[in-house]
């Protein structure tokens, strides 16, 4: 139990076994990471649990290194008002949606940003009051299954793909939407029924992929 922000300025590890981080209540507390500071556990049950009276990875390097390991899990839970509860995570291993769960419970709009290797949509995320961006930084965003990523405003950030011509990734936007790919990948989205506003979302604009040269659907 941290008074104040808790840094996680070298690796906190429990291979196999749980870790919890906790900012006392009223502390307005954040956790984060500085410098390679990681949090490691291949737990597949609790794994990581998280409860910030701040945010998540919002000073410091302004992200929390974790490493999931691919079947490691992670539970989130902030408090902060606004931006002050945000979460942003970089993951090191591939990350299936299903490994991860974020509760911001204060006031206000909140952003949650996720950024691992690859990242595979494999249960239903998110609610349409809470801004999501997904990066893979390293392949793309796919998702197993019909489920659907829901979003106040949503960006999803790949490289080389983001949806399949066979399985369209499943998007509600209730805000904007944006989506790139920065390699040789193709953008495939299936954005349903009502109104979807393609336009900012986190710091993106508009849909791109490849600077042009790959192929956009949208259904």
């Amino acid at each position: 139990l941290a008074g104040g922000n808790l840094i996680i300025a070298n690796d906190i590890q429990a291979t196999g076994a749980t870790i919890n981080l906790t900012t006392a209540a009223g502390s307005g507390g954040n956790v984060t990471s500085s410098g390679g500071g990681t949090v490691k556990t291949t737990n597949t049950g609790t794994g990581i649990t998280i409860n910030a009276d701040g945010g998540i990875g919002i000073t410091g390097s302004g992200f929390l290194n974790t490493d999931l390991g691919t079947t490691g899990k992670l539970n989130a839970t902030t408090q902060g008002v606004g931006a002050a509860g945000n979460v942003s995570i970089v993951e090191a291993s591939a990350l299936n949606a299903s490994q991860v769960n974020f509760t911001p419970a204060g006031t206000g709009t909140h952003t949650i940003s996720v950024t691992a290797p690859s990242l595979v949509i494999d249960q239903n995320i998110g609610v349409g009051t809470v801004n999501i961006s997904l990066i893979a930084s390293g392949t793309t965003i796919t998702r197993s299954g019909a489920f659907t990523v829901t979003a106040n405003d949503l960006r999803l950030d790949a490289v080389t793909g983001i949806g399949t011509g066979a399985n369209l990734l499943n998007v509600s936007a209730a805000g904007n939407l944006s989506a790139r790919t920065t390699g040789a990948g193709n953008i495939f989205l299936s954005v349903g029924a009502g109104t979807t506003n393609i336009g900012t979302a986190n710091g993106l604009s508009g849909i791109n992929a490849n600077a042009g040269a790959n192929n956009v659907t949208l259904s």
